[in-house]
């Protein structure tokens, strides 16, 4: 059977990704849906990327000038080595890969054959004994990884306020608390302008006004910047303190919090992993995820965690998992890897629903009376649908304390045209008669209501809109043993991460890349 299919096709000019990169893209060869977060590795070179939620990535094009390979690696993926010589410049080019079914069936009935004997555990027992195992599978003496952080939101289908870094993480192990012995080095950073920014989706949570929120949640700044708070969120790495709710402590809490069950296995890198479901249910809140783990020695290889808040309905039948979950409003994936004799961070990304408080789109510019036409004329800041703004009952205007009368109204685009009923001698009527003058005057008074754009939004009315948040940390090499010398220029933890941070690039720079989106995203 053929494992890998390799296909190519032009790109449009929309698609042109920088000459020093080659650019891929990851897909099920039997969906055609995008592969997200599968581990892309130059072989023998040790470091790498993890695929995008589009499923795209990109390597550098000197690498295929050194004749180097790619390894792909996705969990219940078939894995494959390619050529980087197939990749061909300024072109997207499509890899499809296969699921691992029928390999994994193999596995399984090879496996029977050997382990008739061998008592199955129940999935708490699979879990416990993941837990116990940690300090046998995961590294107690310092090491370093370096990796692409970034964060975003990604709003209407478009990602939005991109930042991106290069940084090294000094790990002193995992016998130590992370949050206050770990440090990090900034190596890079960008604010990527080829993404749109939206300067009021980038402003602080504010919870007193709720301009910014997160429903139902709040996220708790741990005493330090994004990349610590990101890393509070690795449960296995802090198996030994609070990370969040409802795991918790992973080695006291989330046994005692969860409700099990054993799904079929999964193959990762041809290694065969249980696949254990859990789920809780609290109030108008539904828990649910998945743990990945070796069946040789019980190494956690992945943690998927997403929280939802139920509506009425689904807080009824919140114990049956097939009932359609409200909304989800945070997610944590994280993937573990074998590198050397441990198992090593591969990736963790951290995603949270906030709802913005956006300014009103629709409002008043100017109010101006036309003496030419007898009339008061209204610019609107868009345009302004016909059906509610044709209705006289939707004004009120009052002229020195005296309320206008209106016999017709006229549309057209952004402007509005109003004739009041004018009757001579009226003050009214000598305004029309005499000069222009606009709304600023201490002597109007005016009212809209119920007045629409052709958008559909309200006329000076704000909305609030749902804005997903990133931040993810994806490693691209593992250095065992490795510990910060002398002289290492440290990030401010406490400071935000893109304020003022030192940032030094160190000799082998070019080993390290941001792999950045596809812009497709963003148009």
């Amino acid at each position: 059977m053929r494992a890998f299919v390799i296909a190519f096709f032009i790109a449009m000019g929309c698609f042109a990704q920088r000459p020093e990169f080659l650019s891929g893209q990851l897909r099920d060869s039997q969906t055609k849906e995008p592969v997200v977060f599968a581990t892309i590795r130059i072989k023998n070179r040790a470091i790498g990327i993890i695929s995008n939620m589009d499923g795209s990535f990109k390597i550098p094009h000197r690498f295929k000038s050194f004749g180097d390979t790619l390894e792909v690696s996705s969990m219940g993926y078939v894995s494959k080595v390619v050529l980087l010589s197939k990749m061909i410049p300024d072109r997207i080019n499509i890899f499809e890969v296969l699921p691992a079914l029928e390999q994994l069936d193999e596995v399984i009935v090879q496996g029977k054959k050997n382990n008739k004997n061998r008592k199955a555990l129940s999935s708490r027992q699979i879990v416990k004994r993941a837990i116990d195992n940690i300090p046998n599978n995961y590294p107690y003496a310092p090491f370093s990884n370096v990796g692409y952080y970034r964060d975003y939101q990604f709003k209407e289908d478009k990602f939005h306020n991109l930042n991106e870094a290069i940084i090294e993480v000094f790990d002193l192990g995992f016998g130590t608390i992370d949050i206050s012995t770990s440090n990090f080095s900034m190596y890079e950073y960008k604010r990527n302008l080829d993404f749109p920014r939206d300067t009021v989706a980038e402003r602080p949570y504010d919870y007193q006004k709720g301009l910014k929120i997160i429903p139902g949640a709040k996220l708790a700044d741990y005493g330090g910047n994004e990349f610590v708070i990101l890393r509070v969120h690795d449960a296995i790495r802090n198996h030994k303190v609070n990370a969040f709710d409802f795991v918790n402590r992973l080695d006291i809490d989330f046994m005692n919090h969860h409700s099990f069950e054993l799904m079929p296995e999964v193959l990762m890198a041809g290694e065969r992993l249980y696949t254990i479901a859990f789920f809780k249910s609290e109030s108008d809140i539904w828990a649910e995820g998945k743990l990945y783990i070796a069946k040789s020695d019980f190494s956690i290889y992945g943690l998927d965690y997403d929280i939802y808040k139920l509506d009425k309905r689904n807080r009824l039948n919140a114990l049956n998992k097939d009932e359609k979950r409200d909304k989800k409003i945070f997610a944590v994936k994280i993937q573990y890897q074998r590198a050397g004799e441990k198992m090593h961070l591969n990736y963790i990304s951290v995603n949270n629903i906030f709802e913005l408080r956006e300014p009103a789109i629709f409002k008043l510019r100017s109010i101006q009376v036309n003496v030419d036409l007898k009339c008061y004329e209204l610019n609107f800041t868009t345009a302004v649908e016909e059906a509610s703004a044709t209705k006289t009952s939707h004004y009120k205007l009052k002229y020195k304390g005296k309320i206008s009368k209106f016999k017709n109204v006229e549309v057209y685009g952004k402007k509005v045209l109003l004739f009041p009923k004018l009757v001579s001698g009226d003050l009214e009527y000598e305004l029309f008669s005499i000069s222009k003058k606009s709304d600023d005057n201490d002597e109007f008074e005016f009212e809209i209501r119920n007045l629409k754009d052709v958008y559909g939004n309200i006329y000076d009315t704000s909305k609030m809109v749902e804005v997903n948040q990133f931040r993810e940390f994806f490693v691209q090499e593992v250095k065992p043993g490795e510990a910060a010398t002398d002289g290492t220029l440290f990030m401010n933890k406490t400071r935000p991460i893109f304020k003022n941070q030192p940032i030094t690039a160190p000799e082998n720079m070019g080993d390290y890349w941001m792999n950045s989106p596809l812009k497709t995203n963003s148009n």
